[in-house]
C-alpha cells in the first residue's frame, strides 16, 4: 500500500500527466480498459497509440475526432483510432451515460497492418447493424474482462479489430497539414525514436522543410518536436525500469538519452518527482 508522501507524489503524477496532450500513462501500460456505463468526465484533445471506443448508452455526447464534431445519443459510436486527435464533452451529465473502451496497441497488429497508411471511413457510427455489432463485442469482453491482456480479451478485441474494416471500411489520407502530425507521421517517429531521430528527417521525409514542419508540429501540439521525443523516452525508459531490474543509468540508455543527468533533468522538470519514484507507480 502507499503511505501517505507516495500517494501525494503519485496523484500530483497524475495530475501532471492528464494535463498533456499526449498521454503517458495509458501508452506506458498499454492495457485494454473497459468502464461501466458512467458519466463521462469532459475530456480536452489529447492522443494516444491505442484504439477509444465510446459507445453513448444514454443522454448525448459531443465528441470531437481529427477537427470533425459530432453530438452522439444513445446507441451511436465513436472510434478514435490510433493517434487520433479527440475530446469529449458531456452534455447534460445528468442524464448522460456511456461506456470507454480502450483497445491495447499491442493487440491491434493485424488491424494496422491491413489500415496501412489510410484512416476509417467515417469515425461516427450511427448505423444501427454495425453499433449492435460492437455492442456485442463490447458485452463479450464484460463477461470475461480482466484488466490484463489474456488470450480471451485479446481474441476478443481483435475479432472487433477484423470487424472495423469490413463494416466501415478505410481511405486515403489527403496529405494536408491537418493530417500531416497525425496517423502517418507519428508512428513514424514512434517506429523511429530510438534511432537518432532529427526533425530534418522527417520533415525531409513527408516533404516538407524543417522550419514548417517545426511551426506547425508546435502549432498543433503545444510542444517542440524535441520535447516529444523526449516523451517517447522517458515513456520507454519507465517502461524498462517497470518489467525489467536494471538501473536508471541503464534504462536512460537503452532509451537513447545522452546521459543519466538529461533523464533527470526532463523527468524532474515535466513531472515534478523522479524516475524511480515514477517507475513504482501503478500508472494506470
Amino acid at each position: 500500500l502507499l503511505d501517505l508522501l507516495e500517494l501525494c507524489v503519485y496523484n500530483k503524477i497524475m495530475k501532471t500527466i492528464s494535463e498533456e496532450l499526449f498521454e503517458y500513462a495509458r501508452d506506458v501500460n498499454d492495457l485494454p480498459m473497459l468502464s461501466a456505463p458512467n458519466n463521462q468526465n469532459n475530456i480536452a484533445d489529447h492522443f494516444h497509440r491505442q484504439m477509444e471506443i465510446l459507445y453513448v448508452t444514454q443522454g448525448h455526447v459531443q465528441v470531437k475526432i481529427n477537427d470533425v464534431t459530432k453530438i452522439l445519443c444513445k446507441d451511436q459510436v465513436a472510434i478514435s483510432d490510433s493517434y487520433d486527435i479527440h475530446s469529449l464533452v458531456t452534455l447534460e451529465p445528468e442524464k448522460t451515460l456511456s461506456i470507454d473502451l480502450i483497445i491495447p496497441y499491442t493487440a491491434m497488429t493485424e488491424y494496422l497492418a491491413e489500415k496501412q497508411s489510410r484512416s476509417l471511413k467515417n469515425n461516427f457510427i450511427t448505423d444501427k447493424n454495425t453499433v449492435a455489432k460492437i455492442k456485442s463485442f463490447i458485452d463479450l469482453l464484460y463477461v470475461y474482462w480482466t484488466p490484463t491482456i489474456n488470450n480471451i480479451t485479446n481474441h476478443i478485441c481483435q475479432a472487433l479489430l477484423a470487424m472495423i474494416p469490413k463494416e466501415i471500411g478505410f481511405c486515403s489520407v489527403q496529405n494536408n497539414s491537418k493530417q500531416l502530425l497525425q496517423s502517418e507521421i507519428l508512428q513514424f517517429i514512434a517506429d523511429n525514436f530510438l534511432h537518432d531521430l532529427t526533425i530534418e528527417t522527417v520533415a525531409a521525409k513527408f516533404g516538407y522543410s524543417k522550419y514548417y514542419f517545426s511551426k506547425i508540429f508546435f502549432r498543433s501540439f503545444k510542444t517542440t518536436f524535441n520535447d516529444y521525443i523526449k516523451i517517447l523516452k522517458v515513456q520507454h525508459a519507465i517502461k524498462l525500469l517497470q518489467t525489467k531490474r536494471i538501473s536508471v543509468l541503464e534504462a536512460a540508455t537503452r532509451a537513447g538519452f545522452n546521459s543519466e543527468a538529461t533523464f533527470y533533468r526532463f523527468i524532474k522538470k515535466n513531472l515534478h518527482c523522479s524516475p524511480k519514484q515514477l517507475a513504482l507507480q501503478p500508472l494506470i
